[in-house]
């Protein structure tokens, strides 16, 4: 958390080293089992990723896919379809 805290005062909100560190804690949400808080963090960073890097870069592709996973792990599978097809509307 101290490391995005500082990529947010260094570079802003939307730079790709703040998302890519924001990533890195969805990922360990997600193996630490806390598929809901996992779900919050790739919820808020999807649009964000798309926006500063578009639908088709690497983050959006890898943060899209585990939001879906996380999705499905809560029993969400209509939003995960929605994820799946490329939308995203939270």
């Amino acid at each position: 958390m101290v490391v995005h805290q500082w990529r947010l005062l260094e570079y802003g909100e939307d730079a790709l080293t703040t998302l890519g560190v924001a990533e890195n804690i969805a990922l360990a949400l997600q193996e630490l089992g806390d598929h809901e808080a996992a779900r919050a963090v790739d919820a808020d960073l999807l649009p964000r990723f798309e926006r500063a890097a578009g639908k088709d870069y690497a983050g959006s592709k890898r943060t899209r896919n585990r939001l879906e996973k996380t999705l499905r792990a809560l029993g969400r599978d209509a939003e995960a379809d929605e994820i799946q097809g490329g939308i995203t509307k939270f």
